[in-house]
């Protein structure tokens, strides 16, 4: 009779035992690290024996590759880049609005930014500028620079300190301060980096001004051309509530969200608009700063890679037909091996091994042609682009984030390229194909196979073709827009002259004409005064 206790027992204990044994993945490591290095070696050589085969298909992933990082890169210096400031994403720009048109938002005036500052509770610092030039004299030659009037909160409110001296205290906003922070590339250019430039001379407008302080050399606002601040200093101009002469941005609170920030200064704005009559009609929004003059753009460049991944993709059924032709040839093959004992897994990951061998050769080919294109397109793309506020100039680079976009594209064609011949040996029969007479051990789903790629292939392809005509139908549309005057040897021009009440002496008289069309975002582009005749 069998005694089950017993029995029971020694089940436990065989049990335990082999919970007790090592476990064997070190040695199933081993095995499958060299059966992965083994395939990739037996891949390399057989891409080197195809050398016309290997040279299209790697030629084919680098355009595809090439023009996703290329575009990429653009992308990623517009809107994924962080601003070159602590906690960039509680920095926003504020604006004030119609309420009609709550998308048409324009630069602010004096008196509605300081009711804005004294009645908001959802800012840490609140800061107020306008974009100026400045002539300068003093150590070296005359020159013409860019530059800004600044309010005191501006340098707090980005968390950025000088390097040399100080910034401005919130007495030198009042007029007759005559101070001035200059940036890195001036202080080295311009004063040969004194290690004693704090407390000198500088002429700025014909007037003396004390050199406070140095920003660093990684400080850009709002762009690298901007190497001059002075105190916002308010006059008499500025004290209209329609003259909307400065762009202002904040800093939110620890805790504040976004959306609560903008409804606590969209209901001050509204209550200023039912306050005074220039306000009528008026509120007050906020942005995010990064998207400062590229926002607009989003929606564009985001279709444009939209675009440029379907192009990868028909480069990616491309090279799958290419290795589906080839693993059909090569059916023999793999029946002989199927035959000798390897498993289908086994097949299988030797065709993701090639795959991977041409995606990496193909992505490095596309940092190439991404190289190529991007230093094309820095000097294609339209001014508003090339120096959008916070970015260097030209400064689209292939910089870690797209080499690894680069390579996660590459390794990501491998396997989707690599899927089809995958799927065909997965399927296929060893008997059939030693049967199978000549070299060619092709079946029919191998012929089932390549004509649904070329289907995709098609079918993706038409896309492509129809969204690019569009555009260009749409680009022709807005090229053909009669403007309502004739534009043609008509030239613009920017003079900028100074003013008695803050740029120092009169140098020209006051009707010289200011031709100012350059942002998109101001309500009026000069001042309503006989010095600037806007349009």
């Amino acid at each position: 009779m069998t005694n089950l206790p017993a029995l029971t027992r020694a089940a436990s204990a065989a049990r335990r035992r082999r919970a007790r044994l090592p476990e064997p993945p070190p040695a199933a490591r081993r095995w499958l690290l060299a059966s992965l290095v083994q395939d990739l070696a037996y891949g390399a050589r057989l891409l080197a024996a195809r050398p016309a085969f290997t040279t299209i298909a790697v030629v084919t992933l680098a355009l595809g590759i090439g023009a996703n990082t290329a575009i990429f890169s653009i992308v990623n210096t517009l809107y994924l880049q962080a601003l070159p400031f602590p906690n960039p994403e509680r920095l926003v720009m504020t604006w004030e609005y119609e309420i009609d048109d709550p998308e048409a938002v324009f630069i602010v005036s004096q008196p509605n930014w300081e009711d804005w500052q004294r009645q908001s509770t959802a800012f840490e610092h609140m800061a107020i500028w306008e974009l100026l030039r400045f002539n300068l004299a003093g150590d070296g030659e005359p020159e013409q620079v860019f530059g800004m009037r600044v309010s005191h909160g501006l340098f707090p409110m980005l968390g950025m300190s000088p390097q040399l001296g100080r910034t401005f205290t919130p007495e030198e906003d009042a007029p007759g301060h005559d101070v001035v922070v200059i940036s890195d590339s001036l202080w080295r250019g311009r004063h040969g980096a004194r290690p004693d430039i704090i407390g000198q001379p500088m002429r700025v407008n014909g007037r003396p001004h004390e050199i406070v302080g140095v920003m660093p050399p990684a400080f850009i606002f709002e762009q690298p051309r901007y190497h001059v601040w002075v105190p916002i200093a308010f006059n008499a101009n500025d004290a209209a509530r329609d003259s909307h002469s400065f762009r202002s941005a904040a800093r939110l609170r620890n805790g504040v969200s976004f959306e609560a920030a903008r409804a606590e200064l969209d209901t001050i704005g509204r209550r200023l608009g039912a306050q005074h009559d220039a306000n009528r009609g008026e509120s007050a929004t906020i942005t995010p700063m990064v998207d400062l003059g590229v926002a607009y753009l989003k929606p564009t460049f985001y279709a444009l890679l939209g675009a440029v991944a379907l192009v990868l993709l028909i480069a990616c059924v491309n090279v799958a037909n290419l290795l589906l032709a080839q693993s059909a040839a090569r059916g023999r093959e793999f029946a002989i091996r199927a035959a000798l004992g390897a498993g289908r897994a086994r097949l299988v990951s030797q065709l993701f091994a090639e795959g991977l061998l041409l995606s990496l050769a193909g992505g490095v080919a596309g940092i190439v042609v991404a190289g190529a294109g991007t230093a094309v397109l820095d000097r294609a793309l339209p001014p508003a682009i090339q120096f959008a506020p916070f970015r260097e100039p030209g400064g689209t680079s292939l910089d870690p984030m797209v080499l690894s976009f680069t390579f996660a594209a590459a390794v990501l064609t491998g396997i989707l390229f690599s899927l089809a011949p995958a799927l065909g040996v997965a399927r296929s029969r060893p008997a059939a194909s030693l049967k199978a007479t000549g070299d060619r051990g092709g079946t029919s789903s191998h012929t089932r196979l390549r004509g649904i790629l070329v289907g995709v292939e098609v079918a993706l392809a038409v896309v492509v073709l129809a969204g690019a005509g569009l555009m260009i139908k749409s680009v022709g549309r807005l090229l053909a827009v009669d403007p309502g005057l004739d534009t043609r040897n008509v030239l613009l021009m920017d003079i900028a002259l100074p003013q008695e009440d803050f740029y120092g002496p009169r140098s020209a008289p006051h009707s010289a004409p200011t031709w100012n069309v350059s942002s998109p975002l101001c309500k009026a582009s000069c001042r309503t005064e006989p010095l600037a005749t806007c349009r």
